[in-house]
C-alpha cells in the first residue's frame, strides 16, 4: 500500500509490504524492514527499524491528522492512502527547496556535501552518529545544496533542519 504523509513543510511517498509478517517499509525509495507491535491500546508501539528500537505513542487528530510522540520530539503529520501508480503527486511535492532534517538526536560525524553542489536521490549527505551507530543520510531528490546548517563535531536534536537542497 502507498501513502503520502505530509510531514511540516515536506512530503514523503511511503510503501508498506508485508511478507509473511515481516513489514518492509520504502520511503522515497530507501527501503527499511519493519516490525511494528502495539505495547498497549491506546496507541503505543515499539518499532524494530533495521532491528533498532523505537518506541513512539500515535494519536488521531482526525482528517487524516496524526500525531507521533517519540521520547524527544512530538511531530504532527497527514496522511493520504493510495498515491496512485503514476505517483504524480510525489513529483509535484519534490521540486522545490527541502528541509532535510535530522531524523533523530546525535553527533554530527561527516558532511560529505558543499553548499552550490549538485547531488543526485541518494547521493550520501552527512553521516549521524546516535546510540553508537552511524546513519548516513542520503538525498531524498536530485537537486542542488542551497545550505548546511551543520558542521562536523556538532550535536543535533531529532527534527533539526541540517541542510536544504533546491
Amino acid at each position: 500500500m502507498k501513502y503520502w504523509v505530509d510531514f511540516e513543510s515536506e512530503g514523503f511517498e511511503v510503501t508498506v509490504i508485508n511478507e509473511n509478517g515481516t513489514e518492509r517499509i520504502i520511503i522515497n525509495g530507501d527501503q527499511y524492514e519493519a516490525e511494528l507491535l502495539p505495547l498497549d491500546n491506546k496507541g503505543t508501539y515499539i518499532a524494530f527499524l533495521n532491528n533498532s528500537p523505537l518506541i513512539f505513542h500515535v494519536e488521531s487528530k482526525g482528517n487524516g491528522e496524526i500525531e507521533v510522540k517519540l521520547p524527544d520530539v512530538t511531530h504532527r503529520m497527514s496522511i493520504v492512502k493510495s498515491v496512485g501508480r503514476s505517483g504524480a503527486r510525489s513529483r509535484a511535492q519534490m521540486s522545490g527547496p527541502m528541509k532535510i532534517k535530522s531524523p533523530m538526536s546525535g553527533l554530527i560525524v561527516n558532511v560529505m556535501v558543499e553548499t552550490g553542489q549538485k547531488v543526485e536521490k541518494g547521493t550520501p549527505l552527512l553521516v549521524l552518529e546516535a546510540m553508537k551507530m552511524r546513519n548516513e543520510i542520503k538525498a531524498p531528490r536530485d537537486g542542488v545544496v542551497k545550505e548546511i546548517k551543520v558542521q562536523k563535531g556538532q550535536t543535533v536534536d531529532s527534527g533539526a533542519v541540517v541542510l536544504t537542497i533546491e
